[in-house]
């Protein structure tokens, strides 16, 4: 029995995308999260910060959770995301010719690809790099630049199998999930299934 606790059985359905000062787009579904899929933006800029050895900030939560809201990023390209922020770090440890990036820098790229990955090119949820320039508020020549390097340091390996996203969801379900608790004070049903299904995997 599967708890999906992070939300991940909801698809992002994107019929435009929100840019400042402009109104919400129209979306086919509602856009609502429970409270640990609100939790999986902080703890993802979190582990992302720890990997770039810069202090999580409230200006890096503000940030990266008005471009996930703006440009609808489901918990599965979040999570996809940090994994391959966690691969490039990685490859920067092995290598210090690869130019480490800022948490905020870092973040963007890992969610341009992780996007793309997920959501094929030409189809209607797709977000180009000259609209996540726009969200970014980057010139769209950086954010490109910023791709092609990132890719080069991982060695263009995107691909995930399906065991070692499901372990790797589970892995982060579980610290969220354990978090909450502790903050809480208490254990929900759902928390409960959360944890004993990460202890069977």
């Amino acid at each position: 029995m599967e708890s999906d606790y992070l939300g991940l059985g909801w698809i992002s359905r994107r019929k435009t995308i929100q840019f400042e000062g402009e109104e919400a787009g129209d979306y086919s579904e509602e856009y609502s999260f429970e409270e640990a899929s609100i939790y999986l933006n902080s703890f993802t800029v979190n582990q992302m910060a720890s990997l770039t050895s810069t202090p999580p900030s409230r200006r890096m939560l503000d940030v990266t959770s008005t471009i996930c809201r703006r440009a609808m990023i489901s918990p599965y390209c979040m999570i996809l995301g940090l994994a391959y922020a966690q691969e490039y770090h990685r490859k920067c440890t092995l290598n210090p010719y690869i130019t480490k990036l800022h948490t905020l820098d870092l973040f963007l790229v890992s969610m341009i690809l992780s996007n793309k990955f997920l959501i094929d090119s030409g189809e209607y949820e797709a977000i180009t790099n000259r609209e996540w320039a726009k969200l970014s508020k980057k010139p769209l020549q950086e954010v490109n630049t910023l791709e092609t390097m990132f890719l080069n340091a991982i060695e263009w390996k995107l691909y995930m199998s399906q065991g070692e996203f499901n372990k790797f969801s589970q892995e982060i379900e579980a610290q969220i999930v354990t978090d909450l608790v502790k903050r809480r004070g208490y254990c929900t049903y759902r928390e409960i299934l959360s944890l004993f299904n990460w202890a069977e995997f």
